[in-house]
């Protein structure tokens, strides 16, 4: 092997000349190793990056099922509409996952007992969600759904928000070894929202531009009285508290956020419902199914 000489050099960079001097005799040897990927696995990555909406015929396939799924299922009571969890088949088979959504649910009471405050604003939050008729209690008595799934629950906390300055997160990729998640089960549906592309093109069209929010989007949907044991969760009973636990199981009414399917859920229930008036209002519905 040649080992590299040093001494004395002048190197030209951007802002001058500079010089470099040994520093000691003494010889340094440099390894350098450097491990790459297989050609074929990089450009694979390299394409899978650079394509805009290109889907394999398999997705396509999936992405057909969800929506035919969502328009035989939707339906509007009252003045919200309902859907059903598109399961990827009819006899798919879900763990109940309820050691996970257990001992999950005790971690987070060791949280609550270090953190007063903590459990205040989190149980506000469930019995907001009470109130308003997003979550419910189980009864032991009434009839279960065909599929049982306990989901564990957490908090991502938005100090900074203007409105929901905490928010439960269900995991619903919990799962145990060797088991299937609800996330697995399910169909996660097209994206029907606006490619990101033509909304930055949109952006330089015009000298002022403006976003809206819907608050708390998923929870405006409905979810089947069908599919709701399937988005069971444990929490506090109302006569106990935190030096005297019993614990109560609850279950989602709403979808919810967490739930791949969600998203293609709430966008599906948007096109939906601008296609009743698109003969009343024909200008409106293209404008707004181009930015949502």
């Amino acid at each position: 092997m040649t080992h590299p000489s040093a001494g004395q050099e002048s190197i030209s960079v951007l802002i001058g000349r500079f010089s470099l001097s040994e520093l000691n005799s003494e010889k340094s040897i440099c390894s350098n190793l450097l491990v790459e990927e297989k050609l074929s696995r990089t450009l694979e990555s390299f394409w899978n990056i650079e394509s805009l909406g290109v889907n394999s015929p398999d997705e396509q396939l999936e992405n057909e099922e969800a929506l035919r799924l969502f328009e035989n299922s939707i339906q509007q009571n009252n003045d919200r509409y309902e859907v059903r969890l598109p399961w990827i088949n009819e006899n798919v088979i879900l763990h109940d996952n309820y050691a996970n959504a257990e001992r999950r649910f005790f971690n987070l009471l060791k949280q609550f007992h270090s953190n007063l405050n903590f459990y205040k604003e989190y149980k506000q939050v469930i019995n907001d969600q009470i109130k308003d008729g997003i979550i419910e209690k189980v009864d032991p008595n009434a009839t279960r759904g065909e599929r049982i799934y306990y989901i564990p629950h957490r908090a991502v906390l938005r100090k900074n928000h203007s409105s929901t300055k905490l928010r439960v997160v269900y995991d619903a990729s919990s799962k145990d070894k060797n088991q299937k998640s609800l996330n697995d089960c399910l169909l996660q549906g097209p994206n029907l929202v606006p490619e990101l592309l033509k909304v930055l093109l949109k952006f330089r069209l015009h000298r002022i531009v403006f976003t809206a929010d819907i608050q708390k989007a998923f929870l405006q949907i409905s979810l089947s009285c069908e599919d709701r044991d399937a988005m069971r969760f444990l929490w506090i009973h109302d006569d106990s508290n935190l030096s005297n636990l019993k614990v109560q199981i609850y279950r989602m009414c709403r979808v919810m956020f967490g739930a791949k399917s969600s998203p293609f859920l709430l966008s599906a229930c948007i096109k939906h419902h601008l296609r009743k008036f698109e003969s009343e209002y024909p200008k409106t519905v293209e404008l707004l199914n181009n930015v949502c």
